[in-house]
């Protein structure tokens, strides 16, 4: 699970061996990016979250209308069954509506 981030330190520790001076100022500008882009993508993180807890995919399916032959279509293209699952949520759940 691990793998991208212990690659990037073996290439810090590898380019530090190389040049010390030039890896030092990069892994300051990476900490400097990550401090930048941390709240947003917490932010975002959040939100996605929240949103998962309150829209559920039948809401989403229920609420487009989407036409049954679409569904199909799009099993086929995102792979096999996608699309009957689809159907079968729509027509076995009650949203409630």
């Amino acid at each position: 699970m691990a793998i991208f981030p212990a690659g990037v330190l073996v290439a810090y520790g590898v380019l530090y061996l190389l040049m010390p001076d030039r890896t030092v100022r990069a892994v300051v500008a990476s900490a400097q990016v990550l401090t930048q882009v941390a709240l947003p993508l917490c932010m975002a993180f959040v939100l996605m979250v929240v949103l998962n807890l309150f829209v559920k995919p039948a809401h989403v399916f229920h609420e487009t209308l989407i036409h049954p032959d679409l569904v199909e279509a799009a099993g086929v293209l995102l792979g096999k069954g996608f699309g009957k699952m689809a159907l079968e949520v729509e027509n076995h759940v009650n949203i409630g509506f």
